[in-house]
């Protein structure tokens, strides 16, 4: 089995990608049909500042070293297992 699908993208300052896929999930997970929810983090380690990285973990009471990338949570359906 692959990896997940993952885009790495690099933003400036107050840039913004809207990114729109479809992902065959049945190739990586074997959900039932139904409704769910994600939600997407930040994984911290991915910044060169020490300094900002200790900020965003205290800021977001992280252990992890992961902070939510956003307070919105995303619902989505599965319609089928085929």
């Amino acid at each position: 089995m692959s990896d997940t699908p993952c885009e790495y993208v690099t933003l400036k300052p107050h840039d913004v990608k809207h990114v729109r896929r479809a992902v065959p999930l049945a190739a990586w997970y074997d959900l039932l049909p139904g409704s769910y929810t994600v939600r997407f983090y930040y994984d911290l380690r991915a910044l060169d500042n020490p300094v900002l990285t200790a900020r965003y973990a205290r800021r977001n009471d992280s252990t992890d070293n992961k902070v939510p990338w956003t307070s919105v949570s995303l619902d989505f359906r599965v319609l089928s297992s085929e």
